[in-house]
């Protein structure tokens, strides 16, 4: 029942003053997240099976999120500010069935490999900069905002590998005969 569960967030704060200043802030989250079921040459055997890369066995699935914040203020006759904040997220789900590989099921085989909740509203950034000169307005605004989210979500199958479902395995019947040599050995009806 294990999936993933991470928030991240990363600060970076600056104050800068003086007759010309300069000043920059990096605020960087980094957010590596890889699920993977591998199966090579096994045997996997039950009345179901569910494989699921990126989700709990209740099909909850990642909870993934970065957050880089940049706050910044320039006090100065003449200034700049460079703020820069990256959050970036890779989440890997991946169910891969290799070699010679049998899954068999009674009834059903799930095998699921989906992305996390959020979508590509999973890294954010914020922040404030605030330049203040001695001739002018101030001048405010946001740090530059690098956030990118990606998700590799995939099932493979390989050439010798084998899933089946729906299958009853040991099904025992027997066969009893009616008549042997004309004589009636269980009742026909």
């Amino acid at each position: 029942p294990y999936t993933t569960l991470f928030r991240s967030f990363s600060n970076a704060n600056s104050f800068a003053m003086a007759a010309v200043a300069g000043a920059n802030a990096n605020a960087i989250t980094r957010l590596n997240s890889d699920n993977l079921i591998t199966l090579t040459n096994a045997d996997l055997i039950g009345s179901d099976v569910h494989l699921y890369a990126g989700q709990t066995s209740d099909r909850i699935s990642n909870q993934l999120g970065t957050t880089a914040r940049t706050d910044m203020t320039t006090v100065s006759l003449a200034g700049i500010s460079l703020p820069v904040a990256t959050s970036n997220i890779t989440e890997t789900n991946r169910v891969k069935l290799d070699g010679t590989t049998q899954v068999k099921a009674i009834r059903h085989v799930d095998m699921l490999a989906e992305p996390g909740i959020g979508g590509d509203t999973r890294a954010k950034t914020d922040g404030l900069v605030m330049n203040i000169v001695a001739f002018g307005p101030p001048f405010i605004m946001r740090p530059v905002p690098l956030a990118n989210t990606s998700s590799v979500n995939e099932v493979s199958i390989g050439g010798n590998a084998r899933v089946e479902a729906g299958t009853n395995y040991r099904t025992e019947f027997r066969i009893l005969p009616i008549a042997i040599n004309g004589v009636r050995q269980i009742d026909a009806s």
